[in-house]
């Protein structure tokens, strides 16, 4: 597990640690959610990505960049399910907005 504070630091640590999922967090200063996939997808990494946002207009874009999932906030109880999904290769698209 890897923790990390914007989405180019989230790309780097794809190169120090294992990871068989990553959940990202779309709204990151110095580097979104978005700069990481972008990173990701560019290097070739196959990594599964989960994106998780408020925004549930997110949606369209994380797919065209290649994420397998999406998890709107304040529908948290679907991240493991979305994690479980992703790792077994298949995906995971919430998009309904929490209550």
């Amino acid at each position: 597990m890897a923790e990390a504070t914007n989405g180019r630091e989230a790309f780097e640590q794809l190169g120090r640690h294992c990871i068989d999922v990553a959940l990202v967090d779309i709204s990151m200063p110095g580097g979104d959610g978005f700069l990481f996939l972008e990173l990701v997808r560019a290097a070739g990494v196959t990594v599964p990505v989960v994106m998780h946002s408020m925004n549930d207009g997110h949606v369209r874009r994380s797919r065209a960049l290649g994420a397998a999932g999406f998890v709107v906030k304040g529908q948290e109880h679907k991240l493991v399910p979305a994690v479980r999904a992703v790792y077994s290769g298949g995906e995971f698209w919430d998009d309904t907005p929490g209550t």
